[in-house]
């Protein structure tokens, strides 16, 4: 579709963006039992957005963002922009 619009093979970067948000916080599990159980939570709040740009041809980034918002993602778009300039597409 690049090539169609007249973009050279060696013009086009090709990858994948993932984004993740690890948590200290641990996943919570119910348990049926007939006694009273305790359940000892960490409730410590400690959250982290991460994101990767995985180049299949070109180069990866990877950066924090301060959250998983439209701008967040557009400024880290233009990181991969920004490392990836011999590539039009």
């Amino acid at each position: 579709m690049l090539k169609e619009k007249g973009f050279k093979e060696e013009e086009i970067g090709i990858g994948f963006i993932d984004e993740t948000s690890p948590q200290h916080t641990a996943n919570t599990v119910r348990v049926c039992s007939f006694e009273k159980t305790r359940i000892i939570k960490n409730t410590t709040k400690f959250k982290t957005n991460t994101i990767g740009f995985y180049a299949i041809k070109g180069e990866s980034v990877k950066s924090f963002i301060e959250d998983s918002k439209g701008l967040s993602i557009a400024k880290f778009l233009e990181k991969i922009r920004e490392v990836n300039k011999r590539y039009k597409a």
